[in-house]
């Protein structure tokens, strides 16, 4: 694989980072607004439950909402465990990016030494070549 194939490579290593990059902060903002939303569903519990406690409501009324919304907020909690599950999967993926980049950065780095040993001997030997040259100049 020549350098330029290397660089390339390294390129779209270096997209698909970026994109998981995104993708693992979008997750991270759904869980916030997930957890957001299950605080104020506790609030919200909470403050009914005061509420029942100061006035005799309904105790059914009562049961009705506090069922819906603590299977809403059950519901929430298993989508925030799964979003979490998503994100350490992305982080995975993000390691052995960075991984797969490094070794192609490694080995574009050897490439191009390797090339510029080639060129600078090339230029050595015209070097030698033009000495040689003029050596032979002199000795005539």
């Amino acid at each position: 694989m020549n350098s330029k194939a290397l660089q390339r490579l390294i390129k779209v290593i270096q997209r698909q980072i970026e994109e998981e990059l995104l993708q693992k902060t979008l997750l991270e903002k759904q869980v916030e607004d997930l957890e957001k939303a299950i605080g104020v569903i506790k609030m919200l519990l909470t403050a009914e439950s005061d509420t029942l406690a100061k006035q005799p409501i309904s105790y059914c009324d009562y049961y009705s909402f506090y069922s819906h919304h603590k299977n809403k907020r059950d519901e929430l909690g298993t989508e925030v465990i799964f979003i979490k599950q998503t994100i350490e999967e992305k982080l995975e993926s993000l390691r052995d990016l960075f991984i797969e980049k490094k070794r192609y950065e490694l080995l574009l780095a050897k490439h191009m030494r390797a090339e510029q040993d080639v060129i600078n001997k090339i230029e050595n030997d015209a070097i030698d070549e033009i000495g040689i040259q003029g050596f032979r100049r002199k000795s005539e």
